[in-house]
């Protein structure tokens, strides 16, 4: 189940709850905010969160995204068993914004508000070509052969435009030409990908299949001499049911098909003009005079090329029972070469990261598809079913050294602070920090020295050296961190992976029922042994009061006597970083799992006598998504990821809305 953040308005005397501040002042009826625009029932002055009502009241944003898709082809028989196919394809893409921050939005400034203004346009055109030559033979109707031949093209251009403006008198004119034009931006970009493929299938009788295929791949955000890249693959498969010995011995078997193949795929999904050192532009000091002048931002990397994803696949098709029940079962291993990250750079580059081809991640695991057909007849009830595993793990990391011989490990700053690490062995963008090793109760189990036996920790109490001098340091009721090297000491070196975002498995199940003109389909979906990274957690469930809590703070550490569950420290508002709890550990990282309702159809086909001189058919339905979701974590989504497009900082919930449970009401019509 999900938790919320609980406060009761009034303490045990009855007097009111400085920390549960009304939203609406009482006697002027006026939206209160805090200190500095702060939201003041969510806490003190040290919080920048707004309060909502005064963001409804004081902004105004407006978006506005037209978007065309569109295809057209041609099909030429150039002789019998030869045909020629172009297709032409675009997407164009409009997007129009404006964003006005009133003066009455007391966000940063506590007396004139924070006036801002902002309009954007960007533009967006894709277009692909493709012309294929289709060969297709069959001799002696036992060899059956289909070849392709193609060519591609695909570009990309967008451009974007910014206009920023300040320093509104007043909210009665909210646009930009209201306030003072102080700032803007221009952006263009483009890409463009050039393919050649080739794929050839054969089989015999149906019985013994063969394909091989091989692309060569072109992309403009490479360096000029790794554009290219080649990718090949084959398959084989063997239809077992059509042997005869089959069909003789095994007859409750209506399929049985084994597989094998093996494949190359690349990709080119890095930012435009990767390989390219980029500039920037600055204003420096010349002589007390502001003057503009460029500087690099990004370091060029003309050896940057395409990463690389090997794969083996081993598969089952089955059938049984006349197709009662019957799916599929595979096993893969795939190694990803030359992968395409952000690296630390030496500082003395003037940078601290750069895009490179580095390292080596393997994913080996299986997939597996079961769909029986229950009941058959006026009644139908079919299941689906579906599972699958998949183990990740880093293998490389670039060249070698004395400490890391198969390279050095990769961290990564997410949402607050480095939270991250990928290092071999592990899995990518694993969550990274302190283990918490319990609470201290006493302060005896502070002064606690190494060989000496001290209750619940029966000695090697470690000195926290993050502490060590602090007017903060630990008390009873603060955590106690783990000595990970065991050298007496909680240092940084004592940091460690303490999960990750990758689950031990996903599944789903659907169940679809037909009677009559009725149908109902429902679908579940679980995810098993996700980890999430709650950086909310570094405020609302660390008894630090700057913001409201959640509600399993009621269970927090009182005193030895009063130790709550165990799990969670002390409540101290004064010192704020009490014993420093909040550090990246993992406290913060919890159990993502979940089970989820995910989609609920009922549906009711209307009678052909009703409706038989209008349409052919005319389906009504009902359909709710995200109806029901059971899971331990304590946020509102366990599926969050506040950076999902970077590889390497995954699994991050710093604050995010909970999935949108929807009902919709529709027709589908036949003509």
């Amino acid at each position: 189940m999900v938790h919320s953040p609980v406060v009761k308005p009034f303490d045990d005397l009855g007097r009111p709850n400085q920390r549960a501040n009304p939203i609406m002042d009482p006697n002027t009826g006026n939206i209160i905010q805090g200190p500095d625009g702060a939201q003041s029932f969510l806490g003190g002055g040290t919080t920048t969160a707004s309060n909502p009502l005064a963001i409804i009241d004081g902004i105004d944003e407006s978006l506005d995204n037209h978007r065309t898709f569109g295809t057209v082809y041609a099909d030429i028989s150039l002789m019998k068993d030869l045909t020629f196919r172009s297709m032409v394809g675009i997407d164009l893409d409009n997007f129009q914004g404006s964003f006005f921050r009133g003066n009455s939005l007391l966000y940063r400034n506590a007396t004139t508000g924070d006036p801002y203004a902002q309009s954007n346009a960007a533009t967006r055109t894709n277009w692909v070509w493709e012309n294929t030559l289709n060969y297709k033979k069959a001799l002696r109707d036992v060899h059956n052969f289909t070849a392709l031949l193609g060519y591609t093209a695909q570009k990309d251009v967008s451009e974007q435009n910014t206009v920023i403006a300040v320093n509104f008198p007043d909210d009665q004119v909210r646009t930009l030409t209201g306030g003072l034009v102080n700032a803007g931006s221009s952006i263009k970009e483009e890409w463009s990908l050039v393919s050649k493929l080739a794929r050839i299938n054969y089989n015999f009788n149906y019985k013994y299949l063969f394909t091989a295929t091989i692309r060569s791949d072109k992309s403009s955000r490479f360096g000029p001499g790794n554009q290219t890249g080649i990718f090949p693959s084959f398959s084989v498969a063997w239809r077992m049911m059509e042997e005869d010995f089959m069909r003789e011995q095994f007859g409750f078997l209506s399929e049985l098909k084994l597989r094998a193949s093996y494949g190359e795929t690349g990709n080119f999904l890095i930012p435009n003009y990767g390989a390219i050192g980029l500039l920037g532009q600055g204003l420096y000091i010349d002589d007390d005079q502001p003057v503009v002048g460029v500087f690099p931002v990004t370091i060029s990397n003309e050896e940057l090329g395409w990463e690389t994803t090997k794969q083996v696949d081993l598969g089952i098709d089955y059938a049984l029972f006349e197709d009662r029940i019957y799916g599929t079962f595979d096993w893969y291993n795939s190694k990803t070469e030359d992968l395409l990250l952000q690296v630390g750079v030496q500082s003395q580059t003037g940078f601290t990261t750069a895009l490179q081809n580095i390292g080596k991640v393997q994913n080996k695991g299986f997939e597996l598809s079961l769909t029986s057909r229950n009941m058959v007849g006026a009644f139908q009830w079919s299941t689906d079913f579906n599972f699958s595993k998949n183990d990740n793990e880093v293998l490389e990391l670039g060249p070698g050294t004395d400490e890391f011989p198969d390279g050095a490990p990769i961290f990564v700053s997410g949402g607050a602070g480095i939270r991250h690490i990928t290092q071999v062995g592990a899995e990518l963008g694993s969550y990274y920090g302190y283990v918490v090793d319990g609470i201290y109760q006493t302060e005896a189990d502070i002064a606690c020295k190494i060989g000496d036996i001290c209750e619940p920790f029966s000695g090697n109490a470690p000195i926290d050296t993050l502490l060590t001098g602090n007017p903060t340091q630990a008390k009873p009721g603060d955590f106690r961190f783990k000595d990970i090297n065991g050298d007496g000491e909680i240092t940084p070196a004592d940091r460690t992976v303490t999960g990750s975002y990758h689950p031990d498995f996903i599944y789903g199940v659907t169940n679809r029922f037909y009677y009559k003109n009725f149908d109902l389909s429902i679908f579940f979906q679980g995810v098993e042994g996700r980890e999430i990274l709650n950086l909310t957690a570094r405020h609302m469930k660390n008894g630090e009061a700057n913001f409201n809590s959640y509600a399993i703070e009621n269970e927090r550490w009182r005193s030895a006597e009063e130790p709550g569950n165990g799990q969670i420290p002390r409540a101290d508002r004064a010192t704020g970083s009490h014993g420093q709890n909040n550090r990246p550990s993992s406290y913060q990282v919890e159990d993502g799992s979940y089970f989820r309702l995910r989609n609920l159809t009922i549906g009711y086909k209307l009678p052909r006598s009703w409706t038989g001189r209008v349409a052919q058919d005319v389906r009504i339905y009902v359909t709710g998504k995200n109806l029901f979701t059971s899971t331990d974590y304590i946020g509102f989504n366990p599926e969050v990821s506040l950076q999902s497009q970077n590889m390497l900082v995954q699994g991050e919930d710093y604050g995010a809305y909970p999935l949108t449970k929807t009902w919709i009401v529709g027709t589908n019509i036949t003509f």
